[in-house]
């Protein structure tokens, strides 16, 4: 990744064009300590401002999105889910190994904090959805 003259670094974190990798908005994610639903005018974090620009430039359906939805490291699965939420996904058939992943994921959203897991954060994301 290049860093454009007179950039911060957390400058260009937040632009959508300056990711040259999912590997890389994965790494952000994995550093993560909770998962930001808040609307991006209620300035959401790094992490979710990742989710969002990589829904954005991949499309919910990418393959490679899609995918991470399994990976080992809960904070990335769980932001590899809210991207593809934010991208519109349809949620109807989240492989079953998610559905009993246990991991601790904590969920800041308008007014609360959801504490729960990461099968419990894909089912509440295919609610919201509408699935």
């Amino acid at each position: 990744m290049r860093e454009k003259e007179g950039e911060s670094g957390q400058d260009r974190d937040m632009r959508t064009d300056e990711w040259s990798s999912l590997t890389e908005v994965a790494a952000v994610w994995e550093q993560a300590r909770r998962v930001d639903l808040r609307p991006p005018a209620q300035a959401p974090d790094r992490e979710a401002m990742a989710a969002r620009n990589a829904a954005r430039a991949l499309g919910a359906d990418a393959e490679d999105l899609v995918a991470l939805w399994t990976d080992a490291r809960p904070m990335v699965a769980a932001h590899a889910l809210l991207a593809s939420y934010f991208g519109g996904h349809d949620f109807d058939h989240l492989p079953r190994e998610l559905h009993d992943r246990r991991e601790p994921v904590e969920v800041e959203t308008r007014g609360y904090t959801l504490h729960t897991n990461l099968g419990g954060f894909a089912r509440f994301l295919r609610q919201r959805a509408g699935h």
